[in-house]
């Protein structure tokens, strides 16, 4: 382009003429794309729209739903923008809450899961039961094993008996030949066999009500 005072030639892309200064008369066009621009040719536009006259045209998609998607890796899950029924995290892709087991209370039976192979913990075959409501009005049952069984409030005793009026090792029932036998162990608070205080060793029937201290509890043969 040509200045207009001086006759200089000046870049197609200036507003002043750089050798005197004075202002271009600029010509702008509008191309395909629709850019203004002064000169022979638009400079905002790819050469090859310069040559074909065709306008560019910018697609915009959104992305496949396989790709729009955040991944954990190590194994973990994934997260997407939608997930189909075969896209759900296998079975091994999951968070497990685990209860620890409740354990007993003190004097509380020992009870063998259901399903397990052996049924006894003390590994002796059950021959009766103690039942008491004294300790818990919803009731407590105590095994009776064969051979002797030890009444007491700590261990080693078999039937634990967490109350302040049973002695430690308080008395003992063993079972021989099909019969049982109580005795008491010199214990502080007695043993009682259907109200009565016993001092010496005594056979046990049936229903009898055995008390130990201040803990009465009903006797039961299998």
């Amino acid at each position: 382009m040509k200045c207009p005072e001086c006759g200089k030639e000046t870049p197609s892309n200036k507003s002043h003429c750089q050798e005197c200064g004075a202002k271009l008369k600029t010509e702008f066009r509008t191309c395909a794309n629709g850019h203004q621009y002064s000169g022979d040719y638009c400079p905002y536009c790819p050469a090859e729209d310069r040559l074909s006259g065709v306008p560019t045209v910018v697609e915009e998609r959104p992305a496949p739903l396989s790709e729009d998607r955040t991944v954990i890796e190590k194994g973990g899950p994934s997260v997407s923008a939608y997930q189909s029924p075969a896209s759900y995290p296998s079975p091994g892709d999951r968070t497990e809450i685990v209860t620890p087991a409740k354990q007993p209370l003190p004097g509380q039976p020992m009870l063998a899961p259901l399903g397990s192979e052996k049924v006894n913990p003390a590994g002796r075959k059950i021959v009766g039961f103690l039942v008491s409501y004294d300790i818990d009005p919803l009731g407590m049952v105590y095994n009776l094993y064969e051979g002797r069984n030890l009444i007491g409030r700590i261990h080693p005793a078999s039937v634990l008996i967490p109350n302040s009026s049973v002695s430690d090792k308080h008395a003992l029932i063993l079972y021989r030949d099909e019969k049982f036998y109580l005795a008491d162990e010199l214990s502080t608070n007695g043993t009682f066999v259907n109200g009565e205080m016993i001092e010496e060793k005594v056979k046990l029937a049936d229903r009898d009500e055995v008390k130990f201290g201040e803990i009465k509890t009903r006797f039961i043969i299998i």
